[in-house]
């Protein structure tokens, strides 16, 4: 076993991590370890020093190299570039009564390179109510779930490594493995057994809970409590019969038929010990009287005189047939997985999306960031690359500590003589996307005012029939309502905005499409008056249509009747009606263009709900953003103060120039 941190090891190739973060559910990791390596990968497992030193993994020592640390140290190894070499990490406890799901608790700012997988344990509509994001991991296929769910995959566990099938033995052992939540199940089936004369027989009790026994009955009765694996696993070996303790009548058990399985279900297919259970849960379970001892209501202590006098050929019989459904569920579990890596494989999506902004949209890039990853569909995979000249130091370490994000600064010299008027420099950084990004052929740029709400992986995938970029349709040629910039030479019908586009990189670097853009903003200069969109326009031979649902304005989607939108008549002509309607009701990006004052500067009432759920959660949000002029005064006021008290004179001097530049600042600024 190794520290999590200070052993790391080289990641082998084609390898799984395994993590279980809770207290339970240890004794599952064998079974999902066996499935992955029988499909030939290489095994990692992370546990927290609870679980490791209950050794789980008694019996199949070496199978797979363990881990152990703390949660702390975990997020600090799911974070670091180790994380991206694995193929998979399958979360052994995806969500189970926590507060969080279990991966976003981590907020894992990088991924492996096929994604997640996670078991849910309890009731699979119960866990999809609390945690929405399952919903798309079902539907990708990366949840897994122990028992017979419709539209979910089943990966039952039930190998717990080197095990001995023995015959029933003389004197009858029967097992309860788990919380006792109904005693008197097993108080009233043992005075029925003593009551038809049978006296050769024990019940031992493994696991947490209280039962109170009669002076009659506890000799027939061990308490064990809890156990740690090795002795727990010894006592089911030496045990004939496992007692499942599911009552019918328990409304706590209810979720056992919704989903969440029993652990003595895994254990008895996994040591061949039949299970005496209620026919409801049996039932649901898929056993059957060849293989289990079923009794009807709460009737155990019948069932478990019926068990007594089984014969040792029928005893042998049932064991048979308990190792071939065992053996039947080991290969659909199997086949399910097989399937959701293939899947995995050939379906995640590596998408490079780029954003380019200065410290003062440093918060609306960090919703469009966060959105972004909210909004992913399991099987994408964002490279998110941010290309920047000046940003404060503070401003890159808020963004890091939350996303995973590559960092590219522009060398601005290229883009000297581009003019800006009201717009920023980094407007034009779009245009050097194929030069900075020779590793992709093509990549997703994006403005930094908007929101998304939806997966990008489709429009990434779009035929762009050869054409140098992909964008949104603004205006038609001969729109004489419109507000863009016409130029005789660009015959294409359409005007295009690049708010959200897709750079064609490959033929853009095959074309030396740098070279045409810096030709164009020589040779036109002044007359850009939409900077970067005129230069796009005039340099692409062919550009792709988009549909507008990937860049709702603001006032389309805020506008109940979208023709009191100011863009309404310039946008109509271009897409119609019912097109502007329908991207109106079913956005997948919002663009916040438009008005002056920008949505994240407004008072909070005149944001919308969504959007400012997004601002009060993001990084960037701090005192100084709240109360600017505050924050400077509050600064200068300090320094005032420690000017005083400075009895170095060289240091006094500067800091009493840098006092007067904050209050100028203070006392100039609008709020």
């Amino acid at each position: 076993m190794k520290n999590l941190i200070n052993n790391l090891t080289d990641i082998r190739e084609k390898s799984v991590l395994i993590i279980e973060t809770q207290d339970w559910h240890a004794e599952t990791i064998p079974g999902y370890a066996k499935y992955f390596l029988d499909l030939g990968y290489n095994v990692d497992i992370f546990m927290t020093p609870k679980n490791v030193v209950e050794y789980p993994l008694c019996r199949c020592p070496n199978v797979a190299r363990i881990f152990i640390g703390t949660l702390k140290q975990l997020k600090s190894f799911l974070d670091s570039d180790f994380i991206t070499k694995y193929d998979f990490v399958f979360f052994n406890s995806i969500s189970y009564k926590c507060a969080k799901h279990i991966p976003k608790m981590f907020n894992m700012l990088k991924m492996p390179k096929y994604g997640l997988f996670g078991v849910v344990h309890e009731a699979i509509s119960r866990a999809c109510d609390k945690f929405p994001e399952l919903h798309n991991m079902i539907k990708s296929g990366r949840i897994f779930v122990l028992g017979d769910v419709n539209g979910v995959k089943r990966m039952n566990p039930h190998y717990f490594g080197n095990v001995n099938i023995s015959p029933k033995h003389k004197k009858v052992i029967f097992a309860a493995v788990g919380a006792v939540k109904s005693p008197k199940i097993i108080t009233s089936a043992i005075h029925q057994i003593i009551d038809a004369g049978i006296k050769d027989f024990q019940v031992v009790v493994i696991g947490t809970g209280t039962i109170e026994l009669s002076d009659d009955i506890s000799k027939y009765v061990r308490i064990c409590g809890r156990l740690k694996f090795p002795d727990m696993f010894n006592e089911i070996e030496n045990a004939d019969f496992l007692l499942g303790l599911l009552d019918i009548n328990n409304p706590s058990h209810q979720s056992y038929l919704k989903g969440q399985v029993s652990g003595s279900l895994q254990l008895s297919l996994g040591f061949a010990k039949p299970l005496i259970l209620n026919e409801v849960f049996a039932t649901n379970y898929g056993l059957d009287n060849k293989n289990c001892i079923i009794y009807s209501g709460n009737d155990l202590g019948d069932a478990m005189i019926r068990a007594y006098k089984m014969t040792a050929h029928a005893y042998d019989k049932m064991q048979q047939a308990l190792i071939a459904t065992a053996s039947n569920i080991y290969q659909k579990s199997l086949q399910n997985l097989k399937t959701s890596i293939s899947n995995a494989i050939n379906h995640t999506t590596r998408i490079p999306i780029v954003f380019g902004f200065d410290d003062n949209y440093a918060v609306p890039a960090s919703i469009a960031i966060q959105s972004l990853l909210d909004s992913a569909s399991p099987d994408t995979q964002y490279d998110i690359i941010v290309f920047y000249d000046k940003l404060k130091n503070k401003t890159k370490r808020k963004f890091t500590q939350k996303y995973h994000i590559r960092w590219i600064k522009v060398k601005r010299n290229l883009l000297k003589k581009a003019p800006t008027g009201w717009s920023g420099i980094a407007t034009y950084y779009r245009l050097l996307l194929a030069d900075l990004l020779p590793e992709y052929n093509r990549v997703i740029w994006s403005d930094s005012d908007v929101l998304f709400k939806s997966d990008l992986a489709d429009i990434y995938k779009i035929n762009m029939h050869n054409a140098d970029w992909a964008g949104i349709i603004a205006e038609r040629q001969d729109e004489k309502n419109g507000v863009h910039q016409h130029f005789p030479e660009n015959t294409k019908p359409f005007i295009f905005m690049p708010g959200f586009m897709i750079a064609n990189t490959l033929q853009w670097r095959n074309k030396n499409m740098l070279n045409k853009f810096l030709n164009i903003i020589q040779t036109y200069g002044p007359q850009l008056k939409m900077f970067d969109l005129d230069v796009l326009n005039l340099a692409a031979d062919k550009i792709c249509a988009i549909p507008f649902e990937y860049c709702v304005l603001e006032e389309i989607f805020n506008h109940t009747d979208i023709t009191n939108a100011s863009e309404y008549p310039w946008l109509a002509n271009s897409y119609g009606h019912d097109a502007l309607v329908h991207a109106h009701k079913n956005p997948k990006i919002i663009h916040y263009t438009g008005p002056s004052v920008k949505i994240w500067k407004r008072p909070l009432n005149e944001i919308t709900p969504e959007y400012l759920q997004y601002l009060m959660t993001s990084p960037m949000i701090d005192a100084e953003f709240w109360f600017p002029g505050t924050f400077r005064r509050i600064h200068a006021f300090l320094l005032w103060l420690v000017i005083k008290l400075m009895p170095i004179k060289s240091v006094r001097y500067m800091l009493k120039d840098k006092r007067k530049r904050l209050f100028i600042q203070s006392f100039c600024l609008k709020y």
